[in-house]
Parts: structure tokens; C-alpha cells; sequence
């Protein structure tokens, strides 16, 4: 990580723009370069329009946006990890 701590001791509970994925269409579940994702963010509705002509359905960021679950991994290494705080 940018810090500096080793990946398998963060959570991103909140998720990052590490990896981004095809939500929707014939590609759902394919990755998207995140470089890419972040480029069509800055340039805003086109570039949105973009991604989504280019990979055939909606792309997103590995971000919890709100009424989204939390990653599996926060849930699985929660009370681990609290005890050992």
C-alpha cells in the first residue's frame, strides 16, 4: 500500500479503486483497468458513456456506494481482529 502496511493487513471496508468491474450486459463480472475508469470519471458524463459503449453494459470502481453491503472480508476478519487490537 501507498503507507506502506502490507495489503493482506488492510480492509477496505469501504472498497478503493483497485480493481473495477462490468456491472451489467454480455461482460458483467469482466475487469475494467482502473486507469481507465479514472480517466472516464474526470472527463464525466462522456466518459461514462464511453466505458459503458466500449465493455457493453455499466462500470464501476470496487467502491461500497451507499445501501451496498460491505465486503466479505470485513465481516470475516472482524472479530479477529478487534480481539487482537
Amino acid at each position: 500500500t501507498a503507507a506502506g502496511v502490507p495489503a493482506d493487513k488492510v480492509i477496505a471496508a469501504h472498497g478503493n479503486f483497485d480493481t473495477c468491474h462490468i456491472l451489467t450486459g454480455p461482460n458483467a463480472g469482466g475487469e475494467v483497468p482502473p486507469d481507465e475508469v479514472r480517466a472516464a470519471l474526470a472527463e464525466g458524463g462522456e466518459g461514462w458513456r464511453g466505458l459503458r459503449e466500449r465493455y457493453g453494459g455499466l462500470v464501476k470502481p470496487a467502491i461500497v456506494m451507499f445501501g451496498e453491503c460491505l465486503p466479505a472480508r470485513f465481516f470475516r476478519c472482524q472479530q479477529g481482529d478487534f480481539r487482537e487490537c
